[in-house]
């Protein structure tokens, strides 16, 4: 499965692993945007997406969204094998205002820590566990 991540705003607002830990607004959704031998837009936009909360770390994984990932590949079930239990941790934060355009406001960053030993890419790179 692919992923993209986009900032959330109305009318979505996905919670399908069940509300933040520390309760706070979702910010940005991590969303399955390819799956083989699934047509996505025959689920839900909740059914695609894990919520991320600004500033508070999100495991991504089989045991972390349970059921998740086998709604996503029950076309193809032997690609569950490349998605750990806990697979990687995510965390939305505020960066600074691009210095190009100080009005745009604050940027949003996404860091991405590789927790195990299958592959977990961003932007096409390969993220070395541990990072």
């Amino acid at each position: 499965a692919a992923a993209a991540w986009r900032q959330a705003g109305p009318p979505m607002v996905p919670q399908p692993t069940g509300p933040p830990r520390t309760g706070a607004p979702i910010t940005a959704v991590l969303e399955c945007v390819a799956a083989l031998g699934m047509d996505l837009a025959s689920l839900s936009p909740e059914a695609r997406a894990i919520p991320l909360p600004l500033d508070d770390a999100v495991e991504v994984g089989r045991q972390r969204q349970v059921g998740f990932f086998e709604q996503l590949l029950q076309a193809e079930q032997s690609w569950l094998a490349f998605i750990s239990r806990s697979h990687c941790r995510v965390q939305l934060s505020r960066g600074a205002a691009p210095q190009q355009d100080p009005l745009a406001g604050p940027q949003l960053l996404l860091r991405v820590e590789n927790l195990s030993s299958n592959p977990v890419f961003v932007c096409g790179r390969p993220v070395q566990k541990g990072w």
